[in-house]
């Protein structure tokens, strides 16, 4: 493994650090803060597992939301999602200062060629004001990118979500409309379409609270947890509160199943 480049972002928060591995085929590999993050080849099949099982499974995935990371990540999940055409909207949210973000897409443009190219994905459009032969993922038409404050976004949001049918809804719907309307009138909140996936990868138990609320009644939350634990592990109480915590919060909101699975 030979190292290429050492590079400190500009704000002094980030680290990153690229190599390459010659043996037993070529790869390049970008390291964040000490962590690696991704690589030429041989990540694929991460991505694909959070991805498809989850899309697979809703019977029509339009509207999507991924949280978490920063263009790199969120570039080579946002490929995997428009493999599937009944997609319309992807937002990904970023959580990592603009700034930075923006100097690590920079370092990763000159670095890792390709890591955000989805020009071989066929039925994809890019409407580019310039004359850029770019086909970068995260500015495919569906895709919007957001930076700034997640939690907020999601509080601020108003997401009439349609509840699950009862025998007695139809008695009190208009009712129910009636409030609604007259809630709307004294209110800031823009109203949107809820959603039918959220993809979140941050240990952030406010983060899955507040973008509950955000799913369709059919809606599917995939949470990226780490790696699964050994029976030698100590329990995520003592190793992992975070995600102990996250846990705990997920069976405390109203789903109707949640699985672990791990690739």
């Amino acid at each position: 493994k030979i190292k290429i480049a050492s590079i400190p972002t500009k704000s002094k928060s980030h680290q990153v650090d690229i190599y390459d591995v010659l043996h037993p085929s070529m790869n390049r590999l970008l390291y964040l803060n000490s962590m690696l993050h991704t690589a030429s080849y041989g990540m694929e099949s991460h991505y694909e597992a959070i991805v498809h099982p989850a899309m697979m499974a809703h019977p029509n995935p339009r509207r999507i939301v991924l949280v978490g990371g920063d263009s790199i990540l969120g570039g080579k999940v946002v490929r995997e999602l428009l493999k599937h055409e009944n997609v319309e909207h992807v937002n990904v949210m970023l959580m990592m200062e603009e700034e930075d973000d923006d100097e690590f897409q920079s370092i990763a443009d000159e670095y890792m060629e390709g890591w955000n190219d989805c020009s071989d994905l066929i039925g994809l459009e890019w409407n580019h004001e310039d004359e850029s032969d770019s086909f970068k993922c995260l500015e495919e038409d569906r895709v919007e990118v957001f930076l700034g404050d997640v939690v907020q976004w999601f509080d601020r949001g108003s997401f009439h979500v349609s509840p699950v049918p009862t025998d007695h809804d139809n008695d009190d719907s208009e009712d129910n409309d009636d409030d609604e309307d007259s809630s709307d009138d004294s209110s800031d909140d823009e109203e949107q379409e809820p959603f039918d996936l959220i993809f979140i990868n941050a240990l952030n138990d406010d983060l899955v609270k507040s973008s509950y609320k955000a799913l369709s009644k059919d809606g599917i939350m995939v949470l990226h947890l780490g790696t699964s634990p050994f029976n030698r592990d100590s329990p995520d109480a003592i190793a992992k509160p975070n995600r102990d915590n996250i846990i705990t919060t997920i069976t405390a909101l109203d789903f109707q199943s949640w699985h672990i699975y791990e690739e």
